[in-house]
């Protein structure tokens, strides 16, 4: 029982950070309305050298009746990994950098 409840700390941990990011909402039973979407969603669990760390993952391609899901909504980009050898070399020509965060990308 004592895994359920961290996990349960967890998931109210991570959701708590989405929100205060506003990446995710908070909608009222009574306002619910036929234009809402929600994804499906679960955690996962790494161990790595001793430490736990869990994440959550969300299922783009979940379908609901009738309805595209999120990955059949959005545009197709092109692929930009090819493209992160070619901007790391670049940034060897010059002697200051910008980069951004991106803990959440690739965490």
């Amino acid at each position: 029982m004592e895994g359920i409840v961290a996990l349960r700390q967890v998931f109210h941990d991570h959701m708590l950070d989405y929100i205060k990011k506003g990446q995710v909402e908070i909608i009222l039973s009574e306002e619910k309305t036929l234009d809402d979407f929600y994804l499906s969603h679960h955690s996962v669990k790494k161990e790595k050298r001793g430490e736990t760390r869990w994440r959550m993952v969300f299922d783009r391609s979940s379908l609901e009746a009738h309805e595209p899901s999120l990955n059949d909504a959005l545009e197709m980009g092109l692929n930009l990994l090819v493209e992160i050898l070619a901007t790391l070399l670049r940034f060897r020509l010059y002697p200051l950098g910008i980069i951004g965060d991106t803990g959440q990308a690739f965490s």
